[in-house]
């Protein structure tokens, strides 16, 4: 192979390139092996902890992740209960939210020409969650994924919905905020929870009755984004002892707390469950419909339920406060077509 031949200015600048090269890499190697994480850590932990009341953030270990990012190691967030408890009673354990591994990468490139430009990825419930955040001056957009994640550890979902539930999430959200408002977002979201079941056995419902682990089968949710409104297209779920199914739309807000639901629900608990124990049967009745149970001693309960044993109901309001109408015997429109709330609402 012929070599190829530099010219005297040729060698110079090359070796003029190859010191500056050498140089920014001994620069980035010195820096990645001195910087401070620990006191990067202990800095994240106080302003964190220092803005919440009710939540505390705790941090294993946290280094260099690639060429511009940081991982952490053993995070946890915990939600402290203030609440009182009484003179020889137990105080209930904190809520945790436990997360393996998190790992963040910005885009140096990216940023230089005005975009700021996020991977990210997290270890949780032995599955994995990743995805990146784009955000110029004008939009912003959010693109994740995950893979089998145990719900069982999600302590605040489970916090929302009272008792303990399991089961293994997978699904996608991608998201595009114009002139980053939520009110306009356009996107589509696909998740999916194999095998969920609700309750242990051993959890209280409103600190009363422990109900057998309930079997829900497997739930899928499928949404399209539009102009900020969600259009659920598909929410149900079919397992041995219970059957779900729902739609409607949801108006998305910022704070997120603030977007507004309208959905149309129906469930079913199912013989197999019902007839689990006398418990369920004194709760749900017996599956002859000759005993009623003590579930439908409610008004609005009773009222919701049709001759199929479907609890039928419609769903309104903020996503943190909604209301519950029964929507068996009323008149009401489908939700995907009810009005339409107001942007000031």
């Amino acid at each position: 192979m012929k070599k190829i031949q530099l010219s005297p200015i040729g060698r110079q600048l090359a070796q003029w390139l190859g010191i500056g090269a050498f140089y920014l890499l001994s620069l980035f190697v010195f820096l990645r092996l001195t910087f401070p994480y620990d006191t990067l850590k202990q800095r994240v932990l106080s302003e964190f902890n220092q803005s919440q009341t009710d939540k505390r953030l705790e941090i294993d270990d946290m280094s260099g992740y690639w060429l511009f990012g940081i991982e952490a190691d053993g995070v946890r967030l915990i939600s402290l209960d203030r609440t009182v408890v009484a003179a020889g009673e137990t105080a209930p354990p904190p809520d945790v939210l436990a997360i393996d591994n998190v790992s963040a990468s910005v885009s140096l490139l990216s940023y230089l020409f005005g975009t700021l430009n996020v991977s990210f990825g997290a270890e949780l419930g032995g599955g994995e969650m990743d995805g990146t955040f784009k955000q110029s001056d004008t939009d912003s957009y959010l693109e994740m994924t995950g893979e089998s994640v145990d719900i069982s550890g999600l302590t605040l979902l489970s916090k929302g919905i009272g008792l303990p539930l399991g089961g293994k999430l997978s699904g996608q959200l991608d998201l595009h905020l114009p002139e980053k408002k939520a009110q306009k977002a356009e996107g589509k979201m696909e998740l999916a929870i194999v095998d969920l079941s609700v309750g242990d056995g051993k959890a209280k419902v409103r600190n009363t009755i422990a109900l057998p682990k309930l079997s829900a089968g497997d739930l899928s949710l499928k949404a399209e984004v539009a102009a900020g409104r969600m259009d659920i297209s598909e929410f149900a779920s079919n397992g041995g002892d219970f059957q779900l199914s729902a739609d409607g739309k949801v108006r998305l807000r910022e704070p997120f707390e603030r977007s507004v639901a309208d959905l149309n629900v129906s469930f079913k608990f199912k013989d197999a469950y019902t007839s689990k124990s006398d418990l369920t049967k004194s709760i749900f009745g017996s599956p002859d419909g000759k005993i009623p149970g003590l579930f439908d001693m409610d008004p609005q309960v009773r009222q919701a339920k049709g001759d199929d044993g479907f609890y039928r109901w419609r769903v309104t309001g903020l996503l943190t406060h909604p209301s519950f109408r029964p929507g068996n015997k009323i008149n009401a429109q489908p939700a995907a077509s009810a009005a339409e709330p107001s942007d000031d609402e």
